[in-house]
This record gives structure tokens, C-alpha cells and sequence, in this order.
């Protein structure tokens, strides 16, 4: 019961962001919204954008788990689930800031490019500083894809019009981690 609380809980905010400036949104509006009393939801979290947090990290986890850790399609498909939900990435541009919003996102895409490295590179070690000039490729590229879709002058028209632009950087970026890898291997 704990799991379904805390989803719809997520649902809900999700929803309401969409609608309305996470500025203007209230734990009172989250809870009438869900059906569930005020201390229910700080049982779950502590406020708004923990549950934000809570809702791109189940998102992560859900295309990790689909792809089996293959961090370009975990990638697209984060950017494609994140351009879909452009109004909650700009309400959090607008609540938060840029350099938030650009330290949260670049966590993120810093995990799955760990994840992915380590994974591509078993049994030859890479340098730290080779490790961290590919994480920090992979943030700089995928956070400034995000942040002209989700704040400036990409403006999403149809899911479909996404979904063929994500598969278009998908094909530019596919195998470029495995080639990374293998040039720093000579």
C-alpha cells in the first residue's frame, strides 16, 4: 500500500506541475489532489521537488532496467520522457535556476555514463581523468540538448515530432561510447 501511495503521490505532482508554477503549488494542493492527508505525504517526502526527484529517478531506473544499463537508449529515453514533460523541467528552471537545474541533470547523466563505462571497460582499467573527460562529454552534450529543448527555443510540437528528433540523436550517438572506449584502450 506504502509503494501505491507514494506513486500516485508522484502522479499527481507530476500532473499539477504540468499545470501550474512549482512556485504556486502547495503540499495542501498535492495532498487534495491524491486524496490523502498532508502528513501522508511528508511520510513519503520531505517536499515537491523531493518527489520531482523521486519521479526522474523511478524514470531512470524504469529505462535501466528496459534497456539492461545500455546508457544511450537510457539517455534518449530520458531525453525524450524529459522533452514530453517540458512545462515540469522549465517550472523547475523557473523555481530552482540554471545552475540547479544543471547540477541535477548532469548527477544524473554522470551515473549512467559511470555505470556504462565501467561496464564497457571490464578488464582494462582507464585513468580517472579518461573516466571524467567521458562523463563530462556526455554531460555537457545530453544537458545542453536539454536545456534549448526545455527552456529556450526548441519548442516540442507533437510526441511523434520528439520521438523522430530523439531518434535522430540516438543514431548520432550510437556506438560512440563503445569507439571512446576503444580509442582510449591504444
Amino acid at each position: 500500500m506504502s509503494q501505491l501511495t507514494r506513486k500516485a503521490i508522484m502522479k499527481c505532482t507530476l500532473e499539477l506541475a504540468e499545470k501550474k508554477s512549482l512556485k504556486k503549488i502547495t503540499v495542501k494542493d498535492i495532498a487534495d489532489e491524491c486524496g490523502i492527508t498532508r502528513s501522508t505525504f511528508y511520510y513519503h517526502f520531505s517536499d515537491i521537488y523531493d518527489v520531482l526527484d523521486g519521479v526522474v529517478q523511478a524514470k531512470i531506473d524504469e529505462f535501466n532496467e528496459e534497456y539492461n544499463g545500455e546508457m544511450d537508449k537510457v539517455l534518449m529515453r530520458f531525453i525524450e520522457y524529459s522533452i514530453i514533460h517540458r512545462k515540469v523541467w522549465a517550472n523547475l528552471f523557473d523555481a530552482r535556476g540554471r545552475e540547479w537545474l544543471e547540477k541535477y541533470v548532469k548527477t544524473r547523466i554522470h551515473y549512467l555514463a559511470l555505470l556504462q563505462i565501467r561496464k564497457m571497460s571490464e578488464g582494462y582499467i582507464l585513468s580517472i581523468r579518461d573516466v571524467e573527460i567521458i562523463c563530462s562529454f556526455y554531460e555537457e552534450a545530453i544537458f545542453g540538448l536539454l536545456i534549448r529543448w526545455i527552456i529556450k527555443e526548441e519548442k516540442a510540437k507533437t510526441v511523434d515530432e520528439i520521438k523522430d528528433t530523439v531518434e535522430r540523436i540516438e543514431k548520432l550517438f550510437e556506438g560512440q561510447l563503445d569507439l571512446i572506449i576503444s580509442n582510449m584502450k591504444k
